[in-house]
């Protein structure tokens, strides 16, 4: 089942671009900002934790009633609740209307797209805002999307849930340092560590695999460096060949043209990823 959900939704994702209409973000940080005032005498950790089990427990609790009712109830919540986490807008559609803009000439365009997605004002010139964007897509397709997608694997919705909302506290408490948002920190380094090495290893299969392991120090890289870093060092490696000696062609086309690389990029890596997803699918059945 949690290969369709995750099928049905990457379709709808796909063709139907007013489904980002029907997900507002905007009642989970108003949900967040309310626990956090009730949980306020909590130490950071157990508010944190309180605030992630409501929200877990009740999708689990929504899914057991949905099940017992009809399996295909519960199927169309599991796409709707992935869905909703692959929001609030497709990533794709994101970087898509960046690249359009900037390779029309449309510097401001450009920029105000690239605020979405950077989630930040943009203040960069736009040969340095491509090369900010190129690093934001091969860290944002395991984020906004493998990370999601293989959560929900493991533990269904409440798994991809868990991922997201505590990747949406992360952003939300980037300035703060609080006890609060350093625990908010170092779940999503926990739960994003797997997710993140299975996405290297995509990109590496989806481009020039040699370059990509290159980046590597040794395995020592691969189970304790920076899951960021790692990703934009092995995306990097990957695009190695298509983008040739950076340092030749100055011209900001060029660099918008990398950014191009690394969205077609995340696509292979979610195409392989997938496909192995159908594979282990699968053989659960023949099993």
């Amino acid at each position: 089942m949690s290969f369709l959900a995750i099928l049905f939704s990457l379709a709808i994702e796909s063709y139907w671009p007013q489904v980002d209409s029907w997900r507002p973000y905007a009642w989970f940080e108003q949900y967040s900002a309310w626990m956090r005032q009730r949980l306020e005498s909590l130490s950071g950790v157990a508010a944190l934790l309180i605030l992630l089990f409501v929200l877990a427990f009740g999708v689990a609790l929504v899914m057991a009633m949905l099940h017992a009712v009809m399996v295909l109830f519960a199927f169309l919540f599991a796409i709707a609740v992935l869905l909703w986490c692959l929001g609030p807008a497709s990533f794709t559609r994101e970087v898509q209307l960046y690249l359009d803009a900037a390779e029309a000439g449309d510097e401001e365009a450009a920029r105000v797209h690239a605020a979405v997605i950077l989630k930040r004002p943009v203040d960069e010139n736009s040969q340095q805002l491509a090369r900010v964007m190129r690093e934001a897509v091969l860290i944002q397709g395991n984020e906004r999307l493998l990370g999601v997608l293989l959560w929900f694997v493991v533990l269904g919705p409440v798994g991809a849930v868990l991922y997201r909302t505590n990747s949406l506290l992360k952003d939300q408490t980037s300035g703060e340092t609080s006890i609060f948002a350093a625990t908010s920190r170092n779940l999503h380094r926990i739960l994003n560590w797997i997710p993140s090495r299975l996405c290297l290893l995509g990109y590496a299969l989806g481009g020039s695999f040699v370059d990509s392991m290159g980046e590597w120090n040794g395995i020592s890289d691969f189970l304790h460096r920076d899951s960021e870093e790692l990703l934009v060092l092995t995306g990097s490696g990957a695009l190695s060949q298509e983008w040739g000696n950076e340092q030749e062609d100055l011209h900001s086309q060029f660099w918008v043209h990398t950014v191009a690389h690394a969205a077609a990029l995340v696509k292979r890596m979610l195409i392989i990823w997938i496909i192995i997803f159908a594979l282990m699918t699968i053989a659960g059945w023949l099993v």
